[in-house]
């Protein structure tokens, strides 16, 4: 009944932190709870010890009861609140299950002591380390404090010539109730004027299955989405064989391996990858910040924004479009910190049903 009633209240997916303000997960009730539970399996494995049973108890049943035992451990980490670096919540999502989730705030101290501590040279690779601020700042984040001598090497990749930023000048913006029909007129226009395939990134299953949706009702299918055709790695094999346009989000904005064979020469970008404000891991880490939009979730936007238009520039030869499809680019104080954030690029800002043809001649000249 509690899962159900936080599925109806949340349209089925949902994190809660744990604390002992939560009304349906405190922390302290869970962790009495979990503890009890954790002095039964004992009493059961030392009766079990005692009397000689495990000959005449079936082996299987005694590896779930010390499986069982490991599992109970977890919860009460997760329950046990007194920890200020640690944060836990509950996920549930459209499935009949809950996931229950505990993570440092800060990671600096398990880096250090884990890998960084006692070691005279280090080398740090990603295509997102200079988007961090100085490198003092990013390495007393992970964890390296004494940093003394540091060389940066930038990335090799041809960008002024090989990626072409466009921008359409009349998008509406993504709160505007006609944002989401025109990113399909984009997608379309696009679609039917260039005939090479297209990747776009959203930030959230909701956004993209609302594109879905549109393009299915303008009668075109040669698409495949993410989560309906299945899962991130499903989607991109079957993108090597058939579909002009893929629709993505998550794993797809970083990490994925999409493949040589795999020619995107148009990414679109929907919407700038804000992250979630009252996620319960971005809210306790943005928490130590006077002005958190600023200092944290803008800069944590431009780093996911990196990542990004790294699906499509993956190698020296790679050349293509990025497509911004959100105007607070243009708009927003902040805007130019996505745009700064290219190493160095071609640029194009034309209205939504003209940029196409742009795009289109720019793409031949590289032919």
């Amino acid at each position: 009944k509690l899962f159900n009633d936080l599925k109806i209240k949340n349209q089925g997916i949902f994190k809660l932190k744990i604390d002992n303000y939560n009304q349906y997960f405190q922390s302290e009730m869970l962790l009495l709870k979990t503890n009890e539970t954790k002095r039964y399996l004992n009493d059961l494995l030392n009766f079990i010890e005692l009397n000689e049973l495990k000959g005449v108890i079936d082996s299987n049943l005694i590896n779930i009861i010390s499986s069982l035992e490991k599992y109970i451990n977890n919860f009460v980490i997760i329950f046990d609140s007194e920890d200020s670096n640690m944060i836990s919540w509950v996920e549930g999502d459209n499935k009949e299950s809950l996931i229950f989730i505990s993570s440092p705030v800060s990671v600096d101290g398990y880096l250090k002591n884990s890998i960084f501590e006692n070691q005279e040279n280090i080398i740090l690779t990603g295509a997102t380390l200079t988007s961090f601020g100085s490198p003092e700042e990013f390495c007393n984040e992970i964890g390296i404090n004494n940093l003394n001598n540091y060389e940066i090497f930038d990335s090799e990749f041809d960008y002024k010539n090989n990626v072409l930023l466009s921008i359409p000048s009349n998008m509406p913006e993504p709160n505007d109730p006609n944002y989401s029909r025109s990113l399909v007129d984009l997608i379309l226009n696009l679609s039917t004027n260039i005939n090479e395939k297209i990747l776009v990134l959203f930030t959230s299953y909701s956004s993209l299955n609302s594109v879905r949706k549109g393009l299915k009702e303008k009668n075109f299918s040669d698409f495949i989405s993410q989560g309906v055709d299945g899962n991130a790695q499903r989607v991109i094999s079957k993108f090597k064989k058939k579909g002009s346009v893929l629709l993505g989000t998550g794993p797809l904005w970083q990490g994925v391996d999409f493949g040589y064979d795999v020619n995107i020469k148009m990414l679109i970008i929907s919407k700038l990858p804000f992250s979630v404000p009252n996620d319960p891991l971005i809210n306790a880490r943005s928490q130590k910040y006077f002005e958190p939009f600023l200092e944290f979730f803008v800069p944590d936007a431009v780093r996911k924004f990196k990542q990004g238009y790294g699906r499509l520039i993956r190698s020296k030869k790679d050349y293509g479009s990025l497509i911004c499809a959100d105007s607070r680019i243009l708009t927003k104080n902040y805007g130019d910190e996505f745009i700064d954030c290219i190493p160095d690029y071609s640029y194009i800002q034309e209205p939504l049903h003209e940029i196409s043809d742009h795009i289109k001649s720019w793409l031949d000249s590289h032919e």
